[in-house]
């Protein structure tokens, strides 16, 4: 075809129908008239930009999802890490505000996609024991909401659905749209984001001073968690990208255990960024995610032996060498961190090596928190209402927030003896179901999501954790769904097989 004919092509083409062209000019200008209007509305009314730009990333994210529904959940997913980070960005030009849009940008596309999978077949949400406890613990949440002895109102019970059911709606919405593609993404991404978190968190404390926006958030907020050691208020515990420490250390502490169990299946590229990740564990200051980081490690190194001998023989030289090295090189390892002259190195490995002893460790403290929160499950069987252990609780003026640092212990707290019983089943069973669906299958992602299930023992549903819950929970459920193991039986002869 030559350049006369395409031209006369041009000239006289016709739409074949003139209504779809009408309805796409007029769709195109209502977005051009919107898009007007909220650029010249960010300028006029600065106070609205939080406002608009979760309406904006709402409404691609919807579109995105409508069409392909898994690319919508893993760019959410790889959105909320960065969150709290694009919120304090706005701190200069839109005042600071704990009820920020910006938080139900999760919860929307979250609960988006729950309707569009109940929408179409789900065959993986059908009888299944998990799935009916999750669905069964989902409606103790929403029903937790109106409890008549609760001591935070309606409205705060009605935000803390954000902290405890918004990470089970990503379970249901992960045990349907979860497959190989969309879960290699998300934990193959989720290094790379740890990574990028870790290069700011090192920045935050170790490398350079904090950034003006994290500075004034500090300033505003108050986090007076951050402070370590007694040498003034520049020793701080890096936050990163995240809305908290522990979030960041138990996200970075995840990524380790991811990489570790991909370069157990081979990927040697992994091994590349293990120990930057390990590094930025030990930085983050939080004990418990470096105790649990190596826990998982271990942990994925004997069930990657797919037997029970070899992987008890792996567990327990694991546990055991660890021991030794710190009965053998603890004082050193203490005496050298106190000439470091670093508030967190004195910290982490006073606590790591002496975690019965008080004055160093809280191991103790959590521990008692968790069997006192159990045990208000069992003293007030009704619980307290979804807010009651939730910083929905905390903040709203009058309420009463309870603190057990243990989502075992806050699920018999606000939820009640029903809610913390389903909890703990659903916590074993995931467990369970994660270990033997690894050992029938060898799937590397299930070994990797095994270790993000160990490393936020504890955590799994700390409302908080607005990036690291909803990731767990959507990985979870790809990784519970039932696999029968291979038949021992052969098959029938002449059945056609060889």
């Amino acid at each position: 075809m030559n350049g006369a004919q395409i031209r006369a092509d041009v000239l006289h083409w016709r739409p074949t129908s003139g209504l779809p062209s009408v309805a796409a000019l007029a769709g195109g200008l209502a977005l051009a008239a919107a898009a007007a209007l909220a650029g010249w509305a960010t300028i006029e009314f600065p106070e609205l930009r939080r406002t608009l730009l979760a309406a904006a990333l709402v409404g691609n994210l919807l579109v995105v999802g409508i069409r392909w529904p898994r690319a919508a959940a893993v760019l959410t997913l790889l959105f909320l890490p960065f969150l709290a980070l694009a919120r304090r960005l706005l701190i200069f030009d839109s005042a600071w505000t704990s009820n920020d849009p910006l938080i139900l940008v999760g919860p929307a596309v979250a609960a988006f996609l729950l309707v569009h999978v109940l929408a179409g077949p789900h065959p993986r949400l059908r009888g299944d024991l998990l799935v009916k406890l999750v669905t069964a613990l989902l409606a103790v949440v929403i029903l937790q909401v109106f409890n008549p002895v609760s001591d935070n109102g309606i409205a705060a019970n009605v935000t803390a659905l954000i902290f405890l059911a918004v990470p089970l709606v990503w379970f249901l919405v992960g045990r349907e749209l979860g497959d190989r593609r969309t879960v290699a993404a998300v934990t193959g991404a989720s290094v790379v984001v740890a990574l990028v978190a870790g290069v700011y968190g090192l920045w935050q404390t170790e490398v350079g001073s904090l950034p003006s926006w994290d500075f004034k958030w500090l300033q505003v907020t108050g986090y007076a968690a951050l402070f370590v050691g007694d040498r003034g208020d520049n020793v701080i515990r890096p936050w990163s990208t995240f809305s908290s420490n522990t979030e960041y250390g138990a996200y970075v502490g995840a990524a380790l255990a991811i990489a570790g169990a991909f370069f157990l299946h081979g990927r040697i590229v992994f091994a590349l960024a293990a120990p930057f990740l390990a590094i930025a564990t030990f930085f983050a200051g939080g004990r418990s995610s470096m105790v649990l980081a190596l826990l998982a490690l271990v942990l994925l190194s004997a069930v990657r032996m797919r037997t029970i001998v070899l992987g008890a023989v792996v567990c327990i030289v694991g546990v055991a060498g660890t021991l030794l090295v710190a009965q053998a090189f603890g004082p050193r390892i203490d005496r050298a961190a106190g000439l470091y002259g670093d508030a967190i190195v004195e910290r982490n490995v006073g606590g790591i090596l002496n975690p019965l002893d008080e004055d160093t460790s809280t191991a103790l403290s959590h521990w008692a928190s968790l069997g006192n929160g159990v045990a208000e499950g069992f003293r007030n069987p009704a619980g307290h209402g979804t807010a009651a252990a939730t910083i929905a609780g905390e903040q709203r003026e009058g309420g009463k927030g309870i603190e057990t640092d243990n989502d075992l212990a806050d699920a018999f707290v606000s939820l009640g003896l029903v809610g913390g019983l389903l909890f703990a089943a659903i916590v074993l069973l995931t467990l369970w179901r994660a270990l033997s669906g690894y050992v029938a299958t060898g799937d590397v992602l299930v070994l990797a999501i095994l270790g993000v299930l160990t490393v936020n023992l504890g955590n799994w549903l700390n409302g908080g954790h607005y990036a690291l819950a909803s990731l767990l929970w959507f990985l979870a459920g790809y990784a519970t769904v039932r696999v029968e193991p291979p038949s021992l039986t052969p098959p029938p002869p002449g059945d056609g097989r060889a």
